[in-house]
Protein backbone atom coordinates (compact mmCIF):
# COMPACT_ATOMS: atom_id res chain seq x y z
CA UNK A 1 0.00 0.00 0.00
CA UNK A 2 1.36 3.42 -0.93
CA UNK A 3 1.86 6.33 1.45
CA UNK A 4 -1.50 8.11 1.84
CA UNK A 5 0.31 11.39 2.50
CA UNK A 6 -1.16 11.85 5.94
CA UNK A 7 0.69 11.74 9.25
CA UNK A 8 -1.15 10.78 12.43
CA UNK A 9 0.29 11.57 15.85
CA UNK A 10 0.07 8.72 18.31
CA UNK A 11 0.47 10.65 21.59
CA UNK A 12 -2.95 12.31 21.56
CA UNK A 13 -5.89 12.01 23.92
CA UNK A 14 -9.38 13.42 24.44
CA UNK A 15 -8.04 16.74 25.76
CA UNK A 16 -5.75 17.35 22.77
CA UNK A 17 -6.93 20.08 20.40
CA UNK A 18 -7.54 19.29 16.76
CA UNK A 19 -4.24 19.65 14.89
CA UNK A 20 -3.68 22.71 12.73
CA UNK A 21 -3.05 20.51 9.69
CA UNK A 22 -6.72 19.41 9.81
CA UNK A 23 -7.69 22.97 8.86
CA UNK A 24 -5.23 23.26 5.95
CA UNK A 25 -6.50 24.66 2.68
CA UNK A 26 -5.87 21.42 0.82
CA UNK A 27 -8.16 19.45 3.17
CA UNK A 28 -10.98 22.02 3.44
CA UNK A 29 -12.81 20.50 0.48
CA UNK A 30 -12.79 16.98 1.95
CA UNK A 31 -13.19 17.40 5.70
CA UNK A 32 -16.10 19.09 7.50
CA UNK A 33 -15.45 22.01 9.84
CA UNK A 34 -15.01 20.85 13.44
CA UNK A 35 -14.54 22.54 16.80
CA UNK A 36 -10.83 23.15 17.41
CA UNK A 37 -11.21 21.98 21.02
CA UNK A 38 -13.48 18.92 20.96
CA UNK A 39 -13.74 17.96 17.28
CA UNK A 40 -17.54 18.24 17.25
CA UNK A 41 -19.32 19.12 14.01
CA UNK A 42 -22.45 20.19 15.92
CA UNK A 43 -23.39 23.66 17.21
CA UNK A 44 -20.45 25.47 15.60
CA UNK A 45 -20.56 29.24 15.93
CA UNK A 46 -20.80 30.77 12.46
CA UNK A 47 -19.26 33.94 11.04
CA UNK A 48 -22.36 35.99 11.91
CA UNK A 49 -22.01 35.24 15.64
CA UNK A 50 -20.90 38.47 17.38
CA UNK A 51 -17.98 36.73 19.12
CA UNK A 52 -16.65 35.20 15.88
CA UNK A 53 -17.22 38.32 13.77
CA UNK A 54 -15.32 40.46 16.31
CA UNK A 55 -12.39 38.03 16.11
CA UNK A 56 -12.41 38.22 12.29
CA UNK A 57 -12.04 42.00 12.62
CA UNK A 58 -8.77 41.42 14.49
CA UNK A 59 -7.41 38.19 12.95
CA UNK A 60 -7.23 36.71 9.46
CA UNK A 61 -7.79 33.13 10.70
CA UNK A 62 -10.35 32.09 13.32
CA UNK A 63 -10.66 28.35 13.94
CA UNK A 64 -14.18 26.93 14.46
CA UNK A 65 -15.50 26.59 18.01
CA UNK A 66 -18.74 24.98 19.18
CA UNK A 67 -21.24 26.58 21.54
CA UNK A 68 -20.51 24.01 24.27
CA UNK A 69 -16.76 24.75 24.36
CA UNK A 70 -17.46 28.50 24.27
CA UNK A 71 -19.90 28.13 27.18
CA UNK A 72 -17.22 26.16 29.07
CA UNK A 73 -14.91 29.18 28.89
CA UNK A 74 -12.73 28.15 25.97
CA UNK A 75 -11.74 30.67 23.32
CA UNK A 76 -11.55 30.25 19.57
CA UNK A 77 -7.99 29.86 18.29
CA UNK A 78 -6.81 32.72 16.11
CA UNK A 79 -3.85 33.49 13.91
CA UNK A 80 -2.63 36.34 11.74
CA UNK A 81 -3.31 39.51 13.71
CA UNK A 82 -4.52 42.24 11.39
CA UNK A 83 -2.67 45.52 11.60
CA UNK A 84 -5.03 48.41 11.18
CA UNK A 85 -3.63 51.70 9.91
CA UNK A 86 -3.30 54.40 12.56
CA UNK A 87 -5.51 57.42 12.19
CA UNK A 88 -3.77 60.47 10.81
CA UNK A 89 -2.94 63.00 13.49
CA UNK A 90 -3.58 66.63 12.78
Amino acid sequence: VGDPGMVVREAINCTTEVETSYFSTSLKHYLPPVCVHCGSVDSLLDDTDPYISSLFEQYSIVRPICQICKNNGKDARTWGKKFLPKKCRR
